[in-house]
């Protein structure tokens, strides 16, 4: 695929039709960028009010090297809108001429994005894919950096697919991303609420105000389209009470679409009467399965053809792949990072095996509140835990790792080893396991980086797991 940008906030996209937008990022100016825009060709620039002193300064330095003839230069107060709009504008607004189904929540995201696409895939629809593991049109794979990427991919992304013939796409929808307004001139379909819990308290003040975030993804949905709900969250009750017209719940209790889980290992749900039997594991992966059911519904789809069309569904990459190494020990990765995702992953796996060794991290730069929790829930199901580094970023890795262990009660720290270095750490997994053994290797999922200090180097859990296949 093309990677120039008619509108665009990244120099790597940039040509000579391109309009560049100074975006901030969270660690430095987008105005460091404004020269090398000019450079590379950019005509039209849109620069924040705050930086018009400091952007005229820099624009006449490259007049007077012959580079900067005739910009078109815009100043506005908010960016982040600016490159939202003059996307969808630039492109002709393409969430208008498809279908988009957003996926918002605290965890389930991603496994409800693929379970969908793979659903409407093979009952013959064409549609994409931007998820936080890649985006997907066809055969043409791109890795993904963001769980929503920002506006001018978007925008650029959605036009592909109106160009090739798609007709839906399935997008993940994060509450950064509604707050920064990467989605705010995308017009939804339809949105799921999957769940809601603790997370983001690095970026957002407090729980309401994440909460709040995610909410207005509503706002965004067609004025005849849908909006599901997990009708057994307590924040439902909160969502519902100002939106009730447009919300349908899905619920083992009293919903609109009512299931119950016959078995989570491997799950089996009754949904309306119908049986759905998958190869997935987990009551999480149940509860994903009745929010894109609940879609389905919506969709006017008949569930009723739908029953078998899980069978060759083979999971998520990073999210509960399991392999089986030469000791005849089981791994599994996965990419739970939270207290909320903790309580999901161990009670899961604790049944599948006697001996539970649990290798996990904490990211640097967030939410520092969840690792004593994370540590906490760990030490109740794990017999043995391997402390190590997941994107310190710029934190000490070894503070990281004490406050996660802080968490854990001290009576139970004999079960635990700190091994900054995540290959060894897999390695002394590994060495210390045995054919009753699962391995669990949580927080990267399909990333293939760590992220210390000021840099980002390559590191893929899954390689390193292959030494020992």
């Amino acid at each position: 695929m093309n990677n120039t940008f008619l509108v665009t906030s990244h120099t790597d996209h940039i040509d000579s039709n391109s309009t560049f937008i100074v975006q901030d990022g969270f660690k430095d100016s987008g105005l460091k960028y404004l020269s090398l825009a000019i450079k590379k060709g950019a005509k039209k620039i849109v620069i924040p009010n705050k930086y018009k002193i400091e952007a005229q300064k820099i624009i006449a330095e490259n007049l007077a090297e012959n580079l900067a003839e005739n910009l078109n230069i815009k100043y506005v107060e908010d960016c982040r809108l600016e490159l939202s709009k003059l996307s969808a504008e630039a492109y002709d607004f393409p969430s208008l001429k498809l279908k988009i189904i957003g996926v918002t929540g605290t965890k389930g995201k991603t496994s409800s994005t693929f379970l969908l696409y793979h659903m409407l895939k093979k009952l013959g629809y064409k549609v994409g894919l931007i998820s936080g593991v890649h985006c997907q049109l066809g055969d043409e794979i791109i890795k993904s950096n963001l769980t929503t990427p920002q506006a001018d991919f978007i925008n650029w992304f959605l036009d592909k697919a109106v160009k090739n013939n798609y007709t839906h796409i399935v997008m993940e929808v994060s509450a950064q991303a509604i707050t920064l307004k990467r989605v705010a001139h995308i017009n939804f379909y339809g949105g799921l609420f999957t769940n809601f819990s603790s997370e983001h308290l690095e970026f957002y003040n407090n729980l309401d105000e994440y909460f709040q975030a995610k909410a207005q993804l509503i706002n965004l949905i067609d004025k005849d389209g849908f909006f599901i709900i997990n009708g057994d969250e307590d924040h439902y009750f909160k969502l519902n009470l100002k939106l009730r017209e447009k919300v349908k719940t899905f619920s083992i209790l009293n919903g609109d679409y009512k299931y119950n889980i016959e078995n989570s290992n491997p799950v089996i749900i009754k949904f309306n009467n119908f049986t759905f039997k998958t190869n997935l594991i987990g009551s999480f992966n149940a509860i994903n399965l009745a929010g894109i059911l609940s879609i389905l519904i919506s969709m006017n789809i008949d569930i009723s053809k739908t029953t078998n069309l899980l069978d060759d569904f083979k999971g998520v990459p990073g999210r509960m792949e399991s392999y089986k190494l030469k000791n005849n020990s089981i791994a599994i990765i996965d990419y739970a990072h939270n207290p909320s995702s903790y309580a999901s992953f161990f009670p899961t796996v604790r049944t599948l095996t006697k001996n539970l060794i649990a290798i996990f991290g904490c990211g640097g730069e967030r939410d520092s509140a969840r690792r004593p929790i994370m540590g906490e829930i760990a030490s109740k199901y794990a017999d043995q835990i391997i402390l190590t580094t997941d994107n310190p970023r710029s934190e000490d890795a070894q503070k990281i790792a004490e406050e996660i262990l802080s968490g854990i009660p001290i009576k139970e720290h004999h079960k635990v080893i700190i091994i900054l270095d995540r290959a060894a750490a897999i390695k002394k997994a590994y060495e210390i396991s045995s054919g009753e053994s699962l391995i669990a290797l949580l927080g990267k999922g399909p990333d293939e980086y760590q992220e210390i200090g000021q840099n980002k180097f390559f590191f893929s859990d899954f390689k390193e797991l292959a030494n020992y296949f």
